[in-house]
């Protein structure tokens, strides 16, 4: 893999964290009545957590790869 490809990819792996993070834990803590949640529909947040989900996977997978 190139280094390049790797970097890219990890920092896309870390954006998409933080933004996870901002719409799910964030925003809910703070009970706000704006908060961005209440305003997802159930099935768009089923495609957040699939995107959670896969976002885990990809991780695991990462740090199972030999020599890393």
């Amino acid at each position: 893999i190139p280094f390049r490809t790797l970097v890219v990819s990890l920092l896309s792996h870390q954006v998409l964290l933080q933004n996870l993070y901002d719409i799910l834990l964030e925003e809910a803590g703070q009970n706000r009545h704006g908060s961005f949640l209440r305003y997802i529909s159930m099935q768009n947040l089923a495609i957040i957590f699939d995107l959670l989900l896969d976002s885990y996977r990809t991780a695991r997978e990462f740090d199972t790869r030999p020599g890393l």
